[in-house]
């Protein structure tokens, strides 16, 4: 199949830091395959030789998860898409995508991470109960990776806090404080410490 052979001389040149020939080859399966299932390949090789240019990279993220639902690169197009939406803080983005993937594909014990991405959306959007949903589905899966991420700590302490769980969220915000000192968002956990603290009937010094 010619889009075989397109893509196959695309992830040469690619591969030999040809991004220019390796750009013009996946282009031309678009235009010249539309249907091939390699299309969904270069479109995943695209976004990554453009991922400096973020609005051609989530275009073509975008068009991956869009045309090619429940396959293994949608999964990962997803992910990626979701990740940068939280980075943005662009939460009501994030929320559809993780949405799909956990709640229609239902992805979320293949990838626990995305329970813990969509708690973390849900928590953006301030809607607190839905997020301690999905929280509590990672806490039973990937505690460690929660406890070793300052942006899971943050959201996990905000979230347990929010539903009034105060003993967690004073937990969570003490790890935070004491193992990533510098995370740009410790002034507002501190305040949420604080008044964690005093729900608590405990002195708060800092």
């Amino acid at each position: 199949e010619s889009a075989f052979l397109h893509y196959y001389i695309g992830l040469s040149y690619k591969n030999n830091n040809n991004n220019e020939m390796a750009l013009d080859y996946f282009k031309k399966i678009e235009q010249k395959f539309p249907v091939s299932d390699y299309l969904k390949l270069a479109y995943m090789e695209l976004a990554d030789i453009l991922k400096e240019d973020y609005f051609q990279k989530e275009s073509y993220l975008e068009k991956v998860f869009a045309n090619y639902p429940r396959t293994s690169e949608a999964i990962v197009a997803g992910t990626e898409l979701s990740r940068e939406y939280i980075r943005l803080k662009n939460y009501k983005k994030a929320l559809p995508v993780l949405e799909t993937m956990v709640n229609l594909w239902k992805k979320g014990n293949e990838n626990p991470d995305l329970y813990m991405m969509l708690a973390v959306a849900y928590s953006g959007n301030k809607e607190y109960i839905e997020a301690i949903v999905y929280l509590r589905l990672a806490e039973k899966r990937i505690q460690a990776k929660i406890d070793a991420n300052p942006l899971y700590l943050f959201e996990a302490g905000k979230i347990s806090y929010h539903n009034q769980n105060f003993d967690r969220a004073i937990r969570y915000l003490e790890k935070l404080q004491n193992v990533f000192p510098k995370y740009k968002e410790n002034s507002e956990a501190a305040s949420i410490l604080a008044l964690s603290y005093e729900k608590v009937g405990k002195l708060f010094m800092s």
